[in-house]
This record gives structure tokens, sequence and C-alpha cells, in this order.
């Protein structure tokens, strides 16, 4: 009887689910099934859409055919540049994937070996913001399999950009996103993995420890001026204190050609540890005599009170003091002096403070052109 039982039981699943697939007219009046109909993909999606609660009862089923053919319209749309077919198209892939999480491994499948980019750009905004908690720990297992491993550049972008919603963000991620950002052969990418490591430091401000040393070998490992840039952008938003290892890497770039990097590589010395703070000094002096460029020079003047303070004094005062940065060096004396350096922002606002009086007072002298900055 048991066996009986379970033949019932399969044969009314093959029934039903020929239902469910069958095409609008293939059934008689009668209700009797016509033979040797095929599946219309013009149809499915509709009929997936339209049977929501039958397709929930299916879980379980081999959702590799239903996706094959969601996928084929999804390019076939994308192909006639067809934008409502696509939107459509799009819709029913995440009806589907909400119905049958199961099935977000066939979709990574697809993924995984297409290399068509206008194909993978249409299913990144579906792996991005797809939330169920399984799924989201397969996406993750597979950003990092592309990041790391795909020949293509592009495809180990996307799956870099993926893994701004990792889950779980373990060591392996951290690790695994620092080599990259430090050995990829390509730059673009290696730029994608130092944006990875923004994100996660600006969200989780405790992986510091852990991803900080990852920007200073990107920048210690590259040649390349706009890597080192952005991960040096990276490390002046930190706020950290920094030690003398990372301020060595840095200290580099205070001699490149680029003067926005000069600037950026200033402002992480000016983040350096208490027990960083001597050679952070070295560097800021030893870079504002051979300094070019007038307003890193001025910078550099900023961190060298913000990080010196009372212990500033002695450089300020043995510094060449020429015409182009004279008054600054007497303006940052005495904002010393008034003990007005307890951060950063206030250096600038008593900096700018200055400068206004002494502009307001050109303005009141007779044959006195205020001073231009």
């Amino acid at each position: 009887m048991k066996k009986i039982a379970i033949l019932i039981v399969c044969a009314a699943a093959i029934v039903a689910g020929y239902i469910f697939l069958a095409p609008p007219g293939s059934t008689s009046k009668t209700g009797t099934v016509a033979q040797k109909e095929t599946i219309s993909k013009d149809w499915l999606p509709a009929k997936l859409s339209a049977n929501k609660a039958f397709a929930n009862q299916m879980k379980g089923a081999d959702p590799a055919p239903a996706i094959n053919v969601l996928l084929d319209n999804l390019w076939a749309a994308s192909l006639e540049n067809n934008q409502p077919r696509v939107q459509q198209a799009l819709k029913n892939l995440t009806d589907y994937l909400a119905a049958h999480p199961e099935a977000m491994s066939t979709v990574l499948d697809v993924f995984k070996s297409e290399t068509d980019e206008k194909k993978l750009s249409l299913l990144m905004p579906i792996l991005t913001d797809y939330e169920n908690p399984e799924g989201r720990k397969l996406i993750t297992e597979a950003a990092l399999e592309l990041a790391q491993h795909d020949a293509l550049p592009a495809k180990r972008q996307m799956g870099l950009s993926l893994m701004t919603k990792a889950t779980p963000v373990d060591e392996a991620c951290l690790q695994a996103i620092a080599q990259i950002s430090k050995n990829d052969a390509n730059n673009l990418v290696r730029i994608t993995a130092i944006d990875i490591m923004n994100v996660w430091l600006t969200e989780n401000p405790g992986w510091g420890d852990k991803l900080i040393g990852g920007l200073s070998a990107a920048i210690e490992s590259s040649n390349d001026d706009t890597v080192r840039g952005r991960a040096l952008q990276v490390l002046a938003q930190q706020n950290a204190q920094l030690p003398e290892a990372i301020l060595k890497s840095v200290a580099q770039c205070l001699t490149t050609t680029n003067a926005d990097n000069r600037i950026a590589a200033v402002m992480v010395l000016g983040e350096a540890a208490d027990d960083a703070k001597s050679y952070a000094l070295n560097q800021l002096e030893s870079a504002f005599r051979q300094e070019a460029s007038l307003p890193v020079k001025r910078d550099i003047l900023v961190q060298l009170v913000r990080v010196g303070k009372a212990q500033a004094t002695e450089i300020l005062q043995r510094l060449p003091n020429n015409s182009d940065t004279a008054q600054d060096i007497i303006d940052f004396l005495k904002i010393i002096q008034d003990g007005k350096t307890t951060s950063l922002d206030e250096i600038y606002q008593q900096k700018f403070s200055l400068e206004g009086e002494r502009e307001r007072v050109a303005a009141t002298t007779p044959g006195k052109p205020a001073e231009k900055r």
C-alpha cells in the first residue's frame, strides 16, 4: 500500500507540474491534455508570476529549466533594447528567486560562466539587492571566487562590487581583498578593492587594524599614481592613530609628481600615533624643504602644527623664511603660542581668522591692497 501511495503522489505531481507549465490552449475542452506541446518563452514568465502560490509549493524541484527560460527572455529583451520588456524580465526573475531561493545557485553558475559584460551587468542589481540570508552567503562565496580568480578584469571588478554586501565578512574576506589591492595585475581592479575596503572601514571602523595594513601595502607595491592616490585618500579619511610602519609607506609619496597625492600623503602623516610623531615631523620638515608647490607647502605647515603642537615651534623657526610662506609661518607660530591646536578644525579656523583680520585691516588702510591668497 505504501508503494501505491507513493506512485499516486508522484503521478499527481507530474500532472500538476504539466498543468502549471502548459501553455494556454494546451488542454481540450474536455480536459484532456494535448500531446507534444512545447513551453513558450514568451508566456512562461507571466505564468510563473501568476502562479506564485503553486511555485512555493514546488520548492525542491530542479529550478534550472525555469531559470534558463527566464534568462533567455532577459537576454532577448536586452538585445532588442526593449527597456519595458527588460524591466519585466528582471521582475519575473526577481519574483522567481524570491519564491525559489534554491534557484540562486543556478543563477550564480550562469554568472560565473558568462563572459558577455552586458548580460553580466543585467544580473548585477539582482545579485546586489538579494536579501535572502542563505542566498547572500552563496553570492559572497561566488563574488570572492570571481574577484580572486576570474580571467576577465571586468568580472573581477563585478565580484568585488558584490562584496560591499558580503555576508559574512570573515578573516578570509578581509585578507583576500587586501591581497587583491596589492597584487592584481589590473589597476582598475586594485582601485575597486581599495574602494571596498573604504566601504567596510566606513561601516565598521573597528576593522581598521585589519584593513589599514592592506591599504599601506597597496601604496607600497604600486607605481601607479591613481592606485596610490586612492589608498592615500582612504587612509586620510580614517581619523586613526597610525604607527610608524604605515607612515613609512606613505612617506614614499611625498616626492611623487602628483601634487594631490603629495597633499594626501601629508594629511596621512598628520594622523601619526604618539610614538610615531617624531618620524612624522622629520618627514614633514624634509618634505617642506624640497617642495616647490605653495599649496602643498601650506598643507605641510598645517600638519606640522597638528602633529607637533608645541614641538612644532622649533621646526617652524628654522624653516626657510622666504616671501611665499613667511606670513604663514608667523601665523602658525601665533596659533601655537595661543594654544589653539586642539584639533585640525581649530587650527584651520584660527588661520582663517588671522587672514581675515589682515584683510579687514588692509581694506581700511588707504593705498594698501588686501592680501591675496
